[in-house]
């Protein structure tokens, strides 16, 4: 609710008072994804719920989807919107949200890590595979999608080395003019 500028002062660590070491370090890409995924299989069932209940997320999640509702509609008065690719597609409720309020008819894509979810998705509507979005080759993928989402799940990829692979494969499989969305 404020700015206060030049509210601390830097002070260096004394050499001999502190000690910084990795006392755990990072696990391997993979298991963060297995933990990752893992997490997301067991928070499935009542993951739209609990979403629902924070009040922040759910302000944020739906500013968002409207934007991204937005943006296809945008989109589709140049080119109609044909395919949507929604990486970490999650249960598929923010993805089937986002085409409502659209009031377009594209075919909904998507790809997670938890095959519970996955299922949600399927359910809803969403032409769901389960898998690792670094492992999602643009070369059979497309680029034949007019829009690719990568909805609050940035911070759920394990490394700097995967972030750039997933941003550069969902570029590869968007059609010229196609739109890449991500928040992160």
């Amino acid at each position: 609710r404020s700015m206060e500028e030049n509210a601390f002062q830097f002070k260096p660590i004394v050499a001999s008072s502190h000690v910084q070491c990795n006392v755990v370090p990072k696990p391997a890409s993979a298991v963060i994804e297995k933990m990752v995924s893992n997490y997301f299989d067991e928070q499935a069932a009542v993951y739209d719920a609990q979403d629902a209940q924070v009040l922040k997320r759910k302000q944020y999640t739906q500013t968002i989807d409207l934007k991204v509702a937005a943006c296809f509609q945008a989109l589709h008065v140049d080119q109609p919107v044909k395919q949507v690719m929604h990486m970490a597609c999650g249960t598929g409720r923010r993805a089937q949200g986002i085409q409502a309020q659209s009031g377009l008819d594209y075919a909904m894509h998507g790809v997670d890590l938890s095959e519970e979810m996955a299922k949600q998705a399927t359910a809803r509507g969403v032409n769901t595979r389960v898998g690792s979005l670094s492992s999602i080759s643009p070369v059979l993928d497309g680029p034949s999608f007019d829009a690719v989402t990568l909805l609050y799940a940035y911070g759920h990829l394990p490394d700097e080395a995967n972030r750039l692979k997933v941003l550069s494969s969902a570029y590869q499989m968007l059609r010229p003019g196609g739109i890449l969305i991500f928040d992160a």
